[in-house]
């Protein structure tokens, strides 16, 4: 893994910050304050921006929301009380690794479904 410059987790961060103020609201009402979500959900960003290798826009964009998410759930989970397993702390090593890198589906223990298996 690459390191990035400050300047390329500054860019992407920049990028995205619309990003966390829709997800924000989406979780507003959930037993956590608007101001400590967008807090949370920082860290989230940050994590997406020292972690994603992607070029494509699309994908980046993609795994950022993930990473906020994650982080803004795990906050309403521990303010409601409830134990958040260490596992959710971990986000998938294949999201961050670039498609040429790393195939989801060697993870999986069984076949994706074909479209003849769909119709029966």
């Amino acid at each position: 893994m690459s390191e990035k410059s400050h300047e390329q987790i500054q860019q992407f961060i920049n990028e995205h910050l619309d990003l966390l103020e829709k997800i924000a609201q989406f979780f507003v009402g959930r037993g956590v304050d608007h101001d400590d979500l967008i807090l949370e959900g920082s860290v989230g960003l940050i994590r997406a921006a020292e972690r994603c290798q992607s070029t494509d826009p699309i994908e980046a964009r993609q795994q950022a929301a993930a990473m906020i998410k994650l982080a803004m759930e795990q906050a309403i989970m521990e303010a409601n009380g409830q134990r958040v397993p260490g596992v959710i702390y971990e986000v998938p090593r294949y999201m961050f690794a670039g498609r040429s890198d790393s195939n989801p589906q060697e993870s999986v223990s069984r076949k994706p479904i074909s479209k003849d298996d769909e119709k029966r």
